[in-house]
């Protein structure tokens, strides 16, 4: 009697232990499933990115090309690059105001495509008009080279800047190129020039991000509370990679503390919102939210990268 007591404690026990082994696999398995979500979408993000470098990398070459041939027709006429730029500032003075020494304060920016009807959006906030007027910088001119205008794979956004009741219009034609002072007279500015426009305005039909995570990567813009904006697509993407790291939640957390730091990206005119606390990171945005658990989110998502 006693021996058979002592068997069924043991069979006893090993169901116990059965049972919990059981439901710590299932546990951990559904943390494994939930960091393979998050890893494969950084990877479509990542592949986008890579897609984007080729891409830029081709137009740098190009915009070279297209630059030693500019250098090339100036030396003939036996005048500089800043000579023939200056020249253009001259014919039209208000450029000068795009000047960073000119110190320019914008009281706002008007966007809209160039059609008739298009949509408009004005941007008045300071920190953006402060961050738009470093990627105004004129560095080179170019009238020669396009007598069929610019061709470019992203929309042709119109800027209405205005100051003291004045306006004046730049088209942005491509990536780091502004049409300004009158038809296919051409100039080099800083390469995310467009990003304002990606921000703010509808996105082309045939642009589609699935997730929290790819809509952030793809923003226009960032904006970090009251310090400032930053309008580069490489910022975007420093900004959203920690998550490779993080574990998707299912639910909000019971504790997650205060909230330590708040961003805002701005994609194709939708606030996308991403809350920083301790451990945790909190998605909100076009009808989607997501909690993540990261052991050092405090560091990872708040230090800036150089």
């Amino acid at each position: 009697m006693f021996r058979r007591s002592v068997w069924c404690l043991v069979y006893l026990g090993l169901l116990l232990i059965s049972f919990g082994c059981e439901k710590s696999n299932v546990q951990y398995q559904q943390q494994v499933d939930s960091k393979q979500k998050v890893i494969e979408e950084l990877k479509l993000v990542l592949t986008e990115s890579n897609q984007k470098v080729d891409e830029l990398l081709l137009e740098l070459a190009e915009s070279n090309q297209k630059i030693d041939k500019l250098q090339s027709g100036l030396n003939t006429n036996h005048d500089s690059p800043l000579l023939e730029l200056e020249k253009v500032k001259e014919e039209f003075p208000w450029l000068k105001k795009l000047d960073p020494n000119s110190h320019t304060k914008w009281d706002k920016v008007v966007i809209s495509f160039d059609y008739p009807e298009s949509p408009k959006k004005t941007i008045e906030d300071p920190i953006f008009l402060n961050s738009l007027s470093g990627l105004l910088y004129l560095r080179s001119v170019n009238a020669v080279d396009y007598p069929s205008g610019y061709q470019s794979d992203i929309d042709t956004y119109v800027y209405e800047l205005y100051e003291n009741g004045e306006k004046y219009s730049i088209k942005v034609v491509d990536r780091g190129v502004i049409e300004a002072g009158r038809d296919q007279l051409y100039f080099e500015v800083d390469l995310n020039i467009h990003q304002l426009g990606a921000a703010f305005m509808p996105k082309p039909w045939f642009i589609k991000h699935d997730g929290l995570i790819a809509k952030i990567a793809a923003s226009g813009a960032l904006k970090r509370g009251d310090q400032f904006v930053q309008l580069s697509p490489f910022r975007m993407q420093l900004r959203i990679g920690p998550l490779i790291e993080a574990t998707l939640l299912k639910d909000k957390p019971a504790q997650i503390g205060d909230r330590i730091e708040r961003y805002i990206f701005y994609y194709y005119g939708t606030e996308l919102v991403m809350e920083i606390y301790k451990e945790h990171v909190h998605l909100t945005g076009d009808g989607a939210e997501e909690w993540y658990y990261h052991q050092d989110a405090y560091f990872a998502f708040t230090i800036e990268p150089g």
